[in-house]
């Protein structure tokens, strides 16, 4: 396989010294300008290697129909994981690049985890075996990619995110970040007092395990159409704001351009995008997006009442 990063903006970072003395920076003030310059720089490295991670996903032969995104972490997201005791250095982290990938059945879902599996240097956790998932219904596959990629003289390991999951364990999940960072941090801050929490964490729990039984005993009626695949190099932006404005503007194969919009309009504060891969059409992508990401599409509920089957 061909690693071949778009552009190497080392103008800010010239080794991944330079990101390890940043990270330490960051942690004890985490608005130093330098810091903040050498991060931004290693994210738009990393942003034009996404060529290398679609080539993993072309090898992997996604299902005829799926919706697969990818975002960029935001540098506000980067702070609060290194605050709240992210170890290592900012490039050891996992999911500066994400991609989600929501297919129509678990059996694609799990097929194509292993067609990942084949290829790549991958690290895979398996929540469509229940056996992995204890007293949570939650059924998808997560997996961190592993590569090596070109940097000045030598190569680096970097590493992307990848989820895979249905619809409706796709809705679950986005129910549940949308509760925000004390749901990820096991509601150990201060949310609340401890019955709410209590109550709270049930509740989750509980819906994941009907949504679970639910897909498992009627795999056909949890089919959600899906747009038709069109391959991992017809890429297109999707964008909202905070005044619901709503943009689609598809690339085709100029990843370069994408890439370069993405990282302009992720600059905006009150901007979203989204990068879409092998959607060609922009035919019905509100209605999709709508269905598929609502936090994505802020005119869209996230209660459970409104897409529960």
């Amino acid at each position: 396989m061909n690693h071949t990063c778009l552009y190497e903006d080392q103008d800010s970072f010239n080794s991944m010294g330079d990101l390890k003395r940043a990270t330490k920076l960051l942690r004890k003030q985490p608005n130093d300008p330098e810091a903040l310059e050498k991060l931004n720089a290693y994210r738009r490295f990393r942003l034009n290697c996404l060529r290398t991670s679609l080539q993993f996903i072309q090898q992997a032969s996604p299902p005829k129909r799926v919706l697969i995104s990818a975002r960029l972490k935001r540098i506000r997201s980067i702070r609060r994981k290194l605050i709240r005791g992210q170890r290592g250095s900012i490039n050891e982290m996992d999911d500066i690049i994400g991609f989600r990938v929501i297919c129509e059945s678990f059996s694609e879902a799990r097929e194509l985890g292993k067609r990942i599996r084949d290829i790549c240097e991958v690290r895979i956790k398996n929540y469509l075996d229940s056996r992995h998932t204890k007293n949570i219904g939650y059924r998808a596959i997560h997996g961190i990619i592993r590569f090596n990629q070109p940097f000045t003289a030598t190569t680096v390991k970097v590493r992307f995110e990848i989820q895979i999951r249905t619809w409706y364990q796709h809705l679950w999940a986005c129910w549940c970040e949308s509760h925000g960072e004390h749901a990820k941090e096991g509601f150990m801050d201060n949310f609340g007092n401890e019955k709410e929490i209590s109550e709270l964490k049930e509740l989750l729990l509980k819906t994941s395990q009907v949504i679970a039984d639910w897909e498992q005993s009627y795999p056909l009626k949890s089919q959600h159409e899906l747009p038709e695949y069109t391959g991992p190099f017809n890429v297109a932006l999707a964008w909202h704001d905070n005044r619901n404005n709503f943009g689609f503007d598809p690339f085709g194969f100029d990843i370069d351009g994408a890439v370069n919009e993405l990282y302009r309009l992720e600059s905006y504060s009150d901007t979203e995008p989204l990068l879409l891969v092998g959607v060609g059409k922009s035919d019905q992508i509100k209605n999709i997006l709508a269905e598929t990401h609502p936090k994505f599409m802020v005119r869209k509920s996230l209660e459970p009442k409104h897409w529960m089957p």
